[in-house]
């Protein structure tokens, strides 16, 4: 049996808002679209209220709050009924920092004795866990008493504020001792003795017999008035909570020493030991049951490069799931890069294709000339390139300080540092190195490494000595190690160790020094400011997207093509409109001076500078466009996500805010800005509206262009929630907003009603709707049915692109007795009254996925009547 690829899928968030029952109800309404699989969020348990479930707390249950077993049941069987499959996302990287955590509290209330002891990635040899999670430190927050022993049913507990964390096994004897003063506490004390005499139980049954002990205690008012007396004994308070396995510890300590590794920095993400076998077993072993259930039907990796060594993992994977199991990665690929030959995949989760298909429909010579226009306006901002190195630096020392100590305590601790180089010189060379890493990480496995690793180690040593910071020593060291020859067993070993360990911290480094910074900071070319994407390609043009889908055909036909995720910074259809700056880079300059003129008599001062500030200011300007409202209705909610979205914003910047120390009178002078913009009183809406109209018509023919190419290229199209319609959101949380489907189910349901009599029936509703969207959904709904027809024309069908002027784009798919010819329009194009020149064994007869249109050849095709009723075209035939 051959790997089944979905042949669509569509992306839900699930949570307590949208739950199992919810989805139900949206299987027909997914199956009338076209859509084959439904990809889910992680639905394991998660903390409580959370919206996106990466917060995995144990994935062994379902997320209560989503639903229950049998719930999802009927929606599996509802989706086999329809021939429907399920893709589901785990996490296999890290899991919630939360007492909600069942393998964590036992850890905590254990320590050595818990089997769960080595299941998360924590440095115990560098002592207790730290718990970085008060807002103070440790002596002032008992001195204040926000430190307090508490009797639950769970147990014993110290509390701070909401948190609670157990009372370690190791510290009950202190606690009798500190409780004997007071009578009436021996039912107390029996218990902790008996449970510190089989704290060696297996976790469920030490669980139970925890919970069977204290369920009978934990209404004792005499114990409770013990344990408040015992609560202002300050020294006594001290001593038991420096006598816990783990460390309570003021949350900015962790950006400098710490001892565990988490997501990214996120502190309240804590990574686990994917690498060891068991603890692969018992995390999978739920995920498992629902695939031989059926239930699952493929698996989404999230945060691969956060795992010691994904190709090993993956391999695991396969061995458990079979080969006949899907399986995608998320893995963010760089311009030229591949995922490894080793990984048993059938692609990554999309990000790549986002890139190819953006920059596809962006006129890359407007794009140059926005770059210099933006230097120009701005002459003080760094170019991207010195952006990245500053921020990836910047995250580097500011608030991975710990990760990189640990490092380079790591490397002498391996005796891979010669005697005599001083430690802070190595120290600032691994910095340098990790920094000028041109890819989120590399996978060393086994020496000696491909050549175009090292190719990768060579450019990032350059790069590093060009700074002109590190020592050439120090680099050339780090990089012998990645050359090394295999010879002796024990030293690979030990090499690929460190290297190993190195290569988790710079994808976290990238994203964040990135993702999570440069992109709120460098505003010249903000739609390329994505997941993926890069605002510094600005040489691509269609040869290469031929290139690029004949090796997306060869090597990993079943990635998904993605064009909107839950982590995009912006939607798809709002990234469009910012393309098309491009091509009216004159008028956009012009309206900026404009506005920034105008703005003077509005702007505040704040701390001696404008609120906001010029570049701000230019990224907010394009994020109005971006967002507006197709009705111009900005009164309702539109300025206070504007504003929320900003707050995120410049937050992220960490230049004129930040999440830290945030700037609240910036911010809100900012936001007063933004609402003074939106006024219609103001004179900004009587130049931005034009503008924003023109680029709204034209952005929408290239939103129904990148439909058309995510479903017929080589890949899965992937379709985020929602995303049939506009996609005008800005980043988290505002992505993620409820979506309506109730007005999406009407609008498919009058389509296929106006379909069914032909073109000339649906064209009248396409243009009084073509404001809403619905051109949009009628393109994909259309192309997903011709994908369903014929799907593996689709799926492995020849790719073969067709010549075609400059500003169109035009290839077929081949399969043995069927035929695709897919035309799309470009910014910049222009009627032209050329024809396309099939291939060989072309078929004769056509037929118009759009417009119904049958069309005769005899092996050519004039262009202006493939695109005559319509801006887009996927033509079917047969051949003999």
């Amino acid at each position: 049996m051959m790997i089944q690829s979905p042949v669509s899928t569509y992306r839900v968030q699930l949570h307590k808002d949208f739950t199992c029952n919810d989805l139900e109800q949206l299987i027909d309404y997914l199956h009338a679209l076209g859509i084959n699989t439904v990809y889910a969020s992680p639905l394991f348990s998660a903390t409580p209220g959370s919206q996106h479930g990466y917060d995995v707390t144990d994935p062994q249950r379902i997320n209560p709050e989503i639903g229950t077993l049998e719930q999802w049941a009927r929606v599996r069987d509802k989706l086999q009924q329809k021939g429907m499959r399920w893709l589901q996302d785990i996490v296999p990287n890290h899991m919630a920092f939360s007492m909600d955590n069942p393998y964590l509290f036992d850890v905590l209330e254990r320590g050595q004795r818990s089997p769960c002891y080595h299941f998360f990635d924590i440095d115990w040899e560098a002592g207790k866990l730290m718990v970085p999670f008060l807002g103070k430190p440790l002596q002032a927050a008992i001195a204040l008493g926000e430190i307090s022993l508490v009797l639950k049913k769970k147990g014993l507990l110290l509390q701070y504020f909401s948190q609670t964390y157990p009372l370690s096994v190791s510290s009950y004897a202190l606690l009798t001792e500190g409780l004997l003063a007071y009578r009436d506490v021996d039912a107390l004390e029996a218990l902790l003795i008996h449970l510190k005499e089989v704290d060696g139980l297996p976790l469920e049954q030490w669980r139970q017999a925890r919970d069977e002990g204290f369920a009978t205690l934990a209404n004792d008012e005499k114990i409770h008035k013990a344990i408040a007396r015992f609560n202002d004994n300050k020294p006594a308070m001290q001593q038991l909570v420096e006598a816990q396995y783990y460390r309570l510890a003021h949350w900015p300590e962790a950006a400098q020493a710490i001892n565990f590794r988490r997501f990214f920095t996120v502190n309240t993400l804590l990574a686990v030991r994917m690498e060891d076998e068991q603890v692969f077993a018992d995390y999978h072993r739920f995920i498992k049951h629902l695939y031989d259930q059926g239930f699952i039907n493929g698996l989404r990796i999230d945060h691969i490069d956060g795992l010691q060594d994904p190709a090993q993992y993956l391999q695991r994977l396969r061995t458990l799931f079979g080969d006949n199991c899907y399986i995608i990665a998320e893995k963010i690929l760089e311009a030229g890069e591949v995922l490894p030959a080793n990984w048993p995949l059938q692609g990554t989760s999309g990000y790549e294709f986002l890139s190819h298909v953006n920059w596809l429909l962006t006129n890359t010579d407007g794009a140059k000339t926005l770059v210099q226009q933006y230097r120009q306006l701005l002459p003080a901002v760094t170019s991207y390139k010195d952006a990245v190195y500053n921020n990836k630096k910047r995250i580097l020392v500011n608030f991975m300080g710990g990760e990189w100590e640990n490092l380079t305590a790591m490397a002498y601790d391996l005796d891979l540092v010669p005697a005599g180089v001083h430690r802070e010189t190595f120290k600032l060379a691994l910095a340098e190195f990790m920094i000028c890493l041109p890819v989120y990480r590399l996978y060393p496995g086994q020496f000696p490494l491909p050549a175009a690793d090292l190719e990768v180690v060579h450019v990032t040593v350059q790069a590093a000595r060009e700074q002109g910071i590190a020592s050439v020593f120090e680099l050339n060291l780090i990089a012998s190690w990645w050359q090394y020859d295999g010879a002796d067993a024990l030293r690979s070993a030990t090499i690929l160790r460190f290297l190993q360990r190195m290569m988790q911290f710079t994808g976290p480094l990238t994203a964040k020094g990135v993702e999570d910074t440069t992109f709120y900071q460098y505003n010249a070319l903000l739609p390329h400011n994505e997941v993926g994407d890069s605002p510094d390609q600005l040489q691509f043009n269609t040869d290469q997207f031929h290139s690029l889908m004949q090796a997306r055909l060869q090597q990993m036909p079943g990635a998904l093509n993605t064009t909107s995720t839950h982590d995009t910074k912006r939607g798809e259809d709002g990234r469009l409109r910012l393309n098309l700056l491009t091509m009216h880079t004159g008028e956009w300059e012009q309206l900026v001076a404009r506005w920034q003129a105008t703005s003077q008599s509005v702007l505040q001062q704040v701390d001696g500078q404008p609120a906001p500030t010029a570049n701000d200011a230019y990224f907010i300007y394009q994020s109005l466009l971006a967002g507006f409202p197709p009705e111009d209705d900005n009164t309702g909610d539109f300025a206070d996500r504007v504003c929320q979205y900003f707050i995120k914003a410049v937050r992220e910047g960490k230049v004129n805010s930040n999440w830290e120390q945030p700037d609240e009178a910036y911010e809100a002078a900012c936001q007063a800005f933004i609402r003074t913009f939106l006024d219609a009183g103001q004179p900004f809406l009587h130049t931005f509206l034009p503008f924003a109209h023109k680029l709204m018509q034209e952005a929408g023919q290239f939103s129904l262009s990148q439909v058309v190419l995510k479903v017929t290229a080589p890949g899965v199209p992937d379709v985020y929630q929602g995303c049939e319609l506009w996609d005008l959101s800005f980043v988290d949380p505002d992505n993620r907003r409820p979506v309506d489907f109730n007005i999406r189910r009407e609008h498919l349901q009058r389509l296929q009603t106006l379909d069914s009599k032909g073109f000339e029936a649906v064209r009248p509703y396409l243009e009084a709707h073509r404001r809403h969207g619905v051109e949009k959904m009628y393109v994909l709904w259309k192309s997903l049915q011709a994908r369903n027809a014929s799907p593996e024309l689709f799926a492995t069908g020849a790719y073969q692109p067709i010549a075609v002027p400059q500003g169109y784009l035009a290839f077929t798919r081949q399969a043995p007795d069927r035929w695709a010819l897919v035309v799309v329009s470009l910014p910049g194009a222009r009627a032209e009254t050329i024809s396309l020149q099939l291939p060989p064994g072309a078929p004769a007869t056509w037929k118009n996925v759009f417009t119904g249109q049958s069309l005769d050849t005899v092996g050519r095709l004039p262009l202006t009547v493939v695109l005559q009723d319509f801006p887009v075209a996927i033509l079917v035939g047969s051949v003999q």
